[in-house]
Formats: structure tokens, sequence, C-alpha cells
């Protein structure tokens, strides 16, 4: 079961495995979730190919690909 929350600036997804059960929250802070970026893209992919819980926590985020920037 998927669960999806809605609020102004944040979504809520609820994965139920049988009795595991995983919470992803998502900040909006711009008008785009994933910028276009090559490694987000492949994180994703990765995630699609493998045991989702245990390779959640390897995915980059935002704020990594923003410092490597500047």
């Amino acid at each position: 079961m998927v669960e999806l929350h809605l609020g102004l600036k944040k979504v809520m997804v609820q994965l139920h495995l049988g009795k595991k059960q995983i919470v992803v929250e998502l900040h909006l802070g711009s008008k785009k979730v994933f910028q276009p970026n090559y490694h987000t893209f492949e994180g994703v992919k990765h995630l699609l190919n493998t045991h989702f819980p245990s390779h959640l926590y390897r995915l980059r985020t935002d704020n990594d690909f923003n410092h490597r920037r500047g």
C-alpha cells in the first residue's frame, strides 16, 4: 500500500511492505524536485534495481550537488 500526503511544500509517502513501513518525506523548496543532474538519476535507477530500504541511504542529497558546484 502506498499513501501520498500532499502539503503546501511537503510530500509524504508511506510504503507498507508486509509488517515493515517506510516513510519518505520530500520537501519542495523550489519548482524542481530533482535537478537535471546525471548523478541524481543514476541514484534513482540504482534504487529501482536493488533492495529499496538498504540502498535508500546511499543517495546523495541536493545539498551535496549544490556544494560541489560552488
